[in-house]
């Protein structure tokens, strides 16, 4: 998490997850939530004179499902994209709250908030997955590397979202 590398798993998942971390020194303790403690690449908002000493999670209830999907060249690799997200339906079977949060999409973890409004109020299926996978590629703009284009990882990380959406929809329990 302190390393704020951008492909990395964890900073993703506590982003979706809405987790708030825990930093200390030698004389103060503060929290800061997860949207704000990754700066930049390989940035956070901990002091020199700080270390990450805890990270909490809200605990899932209801009728939530979650999923982590992400792509890798090779097992083991960093991946090129991913998505993290969770999904909470109504007693309707319509989605009430839905966090997606984007593995190397910016330097940063970032939340796919156009996504999440075309979500939000509805029943999830293919057709509402496409859609937020549209909007997620519509919204960012990932840089390029040896690896693949923007353009690719674009394609990529949207449908990493859908594909996301679909399995968090399955898992949903209750």
């Amino acid at each position: 998490m302190a390393h704020a590398d951008p492909a990395a798993e964890l900073p993703v998942v506590c982003a979706a997850l809405d987790a708030t971390l825990h930093v200390r020194s030698a004389s103060a303790e503060r929290t800061v939530a997860a949207e704000d403690f990754f700066v930049t690449h390989l940035t956070t908002a901990v002091e020199p004179n700080e270390l990450l000493t805890e990270i909490e999670v809200p605990v899932l209830t209801g009728r939530t499902g979650t999923a982590f999907v992400e792509f890798a060249r090779r097992h083991g690799d960093f991946a090129l994209g991913g998505a993290a997200l969770v999904l909470t339906l109504d007693d309707a079977g319509t989605c009430s709250d839905v966090r997606i949060a984007l593995l190397s999409a910016a330097p940063t973890p970032v939340r796919a908030t156009d996504a999440e409004q075309i979500l939000a109020g509805r029943t999830i299926d293919e057709e509402a997955a496409r859609e937020a996978q549209a909007k997620t590629e519509a919204a960012i703009s990932p840089t390029g590397d040896i690896h693949g284009s923007g353009e690719y990882r674009r394609g990529l990380i949207g449908a990493m979202v859908r594909r996301a959406v679909i399995a968090a929809n399955e898992r949903v329990g209750g």
